[in-house]
C-alpha cells in the first residue's frame, strides 16, 4: 500500500520507517515528511499523506492541510496517487487529487506531474494489470490531454518501474491556486456524503 511504497523510496539511514498495517481508522494520521532515496542522481524528499477517508483525519480536513503544503514555500514536484491494481477501480482519494488538479493546479502541462501508481502487482490476477491500464489509467487521467497520463505498476519488492518514472518527472514544480471554498464543497460533499452547507461550514472551522 501507500505507506509500504513510502518505506521503499525513503532512505533508511536518514529517518524511521512510516507506519504499515491494517487498522481500521487507518496508518498515517498526519502529512510526515522523509528524506528519500536518491533517484536519477536526484535528492528526494517525500510527503506522506494519511489515506481519504481516514477515521481521524476527515477529508475535509486533509484538502486543507494538502492546500496548505501545495502553496508552501518549498516546491513539489510530482504527486504519486495510489491505488491496488486488484481493485481495479478509482478510489476517493484519487477522485480528491482530480480535483485538486483540475481546479487547482495551474499550467496546461500540469496532468504530467501526476503520477497514478499500482501498488500490488504481485497480488493481481489474470487481467487485473490490463484492467488497470485500459480502464483506470483513462479514467484518472479523464480530464488530461488525450485522457491519459503517467503511470507505473509496483509490487512489494519491486520499485523500479516507479523510480524510473519519478526520475522522468518534469523540471517544473507544481504550481497551484487555492481553489474557492463554494467550489471545493460541491465537488466533495457528494463524494463523501455530506450536505454541501455543512461541509462549507467545517471547512471554514479548520
Amino acid at each position: 500500500g501507500k505507506s509500504t511504497l513510502v518505506n521503499a523510496l525513503r532512505d533508511p539511514t536518514k529517518g524511521g520507517a512510516a507506519d504499515v498495517g491494517k487498522r481500521a481508522r487507518g496508518v498515517t494520521k498526519n502529512i510526515t515528511s522523509y528524506v528519500g532515496k536518491k533517484i536519477g542522481g536526484h535528492d528526494v524528499q517525500i510527503l506522506d499523506t494519511p489515506g481519504v477517508g481516514d477515521k481521524d483525519t476527515p477529508v475535509q480536513k486533509l484538502f486543507v492541510n494538502l492546500e496548505e503544503e501545495l502553496t508552501g514555500k518549498d516546491p513539489i514536484d510530482g504527486v504519486l496517487v495510489t491505488t491496488p491494481i486488484p481493485d481495479g477501480r478509482i478510489k476517493l482519494g484519487a477522485q480528491v487529487v482530480q480535483f485538486l488538479v483540475s481546479k487547482g493546479f495551474i499550467g496546461g502541462e500540469k496532468w504530467k506531474n501526476v503520477i497514478l501508481v499500482g501498488t500490488k502487482k504481485d497480488r493481481a490476477e489474470e487481467g487485473d494489470v490490463e484492467c488497470f491500464t485500459e480502464e483506470v489509467v483513462p479514467e484518472m487521467f479523464a480530464e488530461a490531454p488525450g485522457k491519459t497520463g503517467t503511470f507505473a505498476l509496483v509490487s512489494h519488492h519491486d520499485y523500479s518501474e516507479l523510480e524510473s518514472t519519478i526520475s522522468a518527472l518534469p523540471n517544473v514544480s507544481v504550481k497551484y491556486a487555492p481553489i474557492p471554498e463554494k467550489d471545493v464543497a460541491s465537488d466533495l460533499a457528494p463524494k463523501i456524503g455530506l450536505d454541501v452547507s455543512k461541509l462549507s461550514a467545517e471547512m471554514r472551522e479548520l
